[in-house]
């Protein structure tokens, strides 16, 4: 009888287990009216969480070529939202989106799915501290990130890359890029410009919002993280920028991630 009823318990601590992790997890399924087809998201929220209590909010962009479970296989982002005490959203970048509002693709209109639809629809659902939301990506997810954040910055506290490809003419015959913005030549490289995160950054002067972005010494955009630093500075707008070596693969992403969360953090105090 002993021995059955420790089973019974040790059956009841596993589904209770098992329903918060499922708690803490959500999929996010979104018909959007700007997009080719649904988007989906992962939600994590922390596992005690508790919608009396309001949290801080961390979107987390994926790179090209990936999708909405990237950050997760590199990171485990249901410890973090613990450890950090985040609601954690990822969306999905379709694949090639460039997280922006193509002139040339009337159906890949990202930014304004996630400034319209994505980002309310979170704080309908979930308690969270609007005065607390951040965002950050790599790679393809870094230039999202920081160039969503640079044109709404009344929606965000603060915004980081890693990785991120901060000039859109470095890239600018590959990766479904002259899809969404034309094929670069000397009569449009203005547009070029004028979606990349160095030239948009200009919206920070005067601002007191720091911001973090980051690259390894391996990179490929190495060099042109270098240069966004040197605009930043020029402009005399406040920065957290870091390069160490490393290339542009997980495991430099798995060190940086932290380094954003903890930036995070200190802002959300």
């Amino acid at each position: 009888m002993k021995n059955l009823l420790k089973k019974c318990v040790l059956s009841f601590g596993i589904l209770m287990a098992s329903f918060w992790t499922l708690k803490a997890q959500n999929t996010l399924i979104l018909n959007s009216n700007f997009l080719s087809k649904p988007d989906t998201s992962w939600v994590f929220t922390p596992e005690n969480y508790n919608s009396a209590k309001s949290y801080p909010l961390v979107f987390m962009l994926h790179g090209w070529d990936a999708n909405y479970k990237q950050w997760n296989k590199i990171a485990g982002l249901q410890q973090y939202a613990n450890d950090y005490q985040f609601v954690i959203v990822c969306p999905d970048g379709l694949n090639d989106s460039w997280y922006l509002n193509s002139p040339e693709v009337k159906n890949s209109q990202f930014e304004s799915f996630f400034i319209k639809e994505l980002y309310p629809k979170i704080l309908a659902n979930y308690s969270i501290n609007v005065s607390k939301i951040f965002i950050t990506g790599l790679s393809m997810g870094g230039h999202g990130a920081l160039t969503i954040f640079f044109k709404n910055l009344d929606l965000f506290l603060s915004a980081g890359s890693t990785s991120g490809v901060l000039d859109m003419r470095v890239c600018a015959h590959r990766f479904g890029i002259p899809k969404l913005l034309g094929e670069k030549s000397a009569r449009n490289e203005l547009r070029y410009l004028d979606f990349s995160a160095i030239s948009l950054v200009k919206n920070m002067i005067g601002k007191t919002k720091p911001f973090i972005f980051d690259c390894g010494t391996e990179d490929f955009f190495f060099p042109s993280n270098q240069e966004f630093y040197k605009v930043c500075e020029g402009l005399k707008i406040p920065v957290n920028y870091s390069s160490s070596e490393g290339k542009h693969d997980n495991k430099y992403w798995q060190k940086t991630i932290r380094l954003h969360m903890d930036f995070f953090k200190e802002l959300a105090k």
